[in-house]
């Protein structure tokens, strides 16, 4: 079989690889999450099951069936909600590690440390306005 080296099949190729490299990156972050406290893993899982399902679905079901985290990806696909709990402890966790970060970068100044407090300023928005609160553990 003849390989398509065209510009649409090419382009085809880098966006699927892109996204698999996306997915995998979220996935890590989703398990260190899982494991580390004060880092949220849910709202690392979400996007990469969307990426893995847009570019291996294969790896997208293994995903959902994994007894670690499949379970809340079955849950977001069914209810597009995350439970109370998991808000709370993941606009925590984002807080922490952005105050930390804060402390830390201090001596950068302003350039380095108002986009940070932005960046989770809006994702602290779209946990508690954006997403839906729903039954869960």
């Amino acid at each position: 079989m003849e390989r398509d080296d065209t510009p649409t099949h090419l382009t085809a190729r880098l966006r699927r690889a892109g996204m698999l490299a996306g997915g995998t990156a979220l996935l890590a972050l989703a398990v260190a999450g899982a494991i580390l406290p004060g880092l949220p893993g849910a709202i690392f899982l979400i996007p990469a099951s969307w990426l893995f399902a847009r570019s291996v679905p294969a790896v997208n079901r293994a995903l959902t069936r994994t007894p670690l985290l499949g379970p809340h990806i079955q849950r977001w696909m069914a209810t597009r909600s995350m439970p109370a709990r998991a808000k709370a402890l993941a606009v925590a966790g984002l807080w922490c590690g952005t105050g930390g970060s804060t402390w830390l970068l201090a001596h950068h100044g302003a350039l380095v440390l108002a986009p940070m407090i932005a960046l989770s300023a809006a994702v602290t928005a779209f946990l508690l306005l954006g997403i839906g609160t729903g039954a869960g553990r």
